[in-house]
């Protein structure tokens, strides 16, 4: 697996199940996300102003 953020415009989608696109841009407005290593699982939290 690939797991990469800083790349927002991507909405944390990049069509391919093995590479995880973490940054949701919660910069701009969307959501905070991570990754559990553990499980695989993404976890995305609406953002706090």
């Amino acid at each position: 697996n690939l797991i990469f953020g800083h790349w927002a415009s991507l909405g944390g989608k990049t069509g391919t199940s093995n590479i995880i696109a973490i940054d949701t841009g919660c910069v701009w407005g969307y959501k905070l996300s991570a990754f559990r290593l553990e499980d695989s699982r993404v976890f995305s939290y609406d953002r706090i102003n």
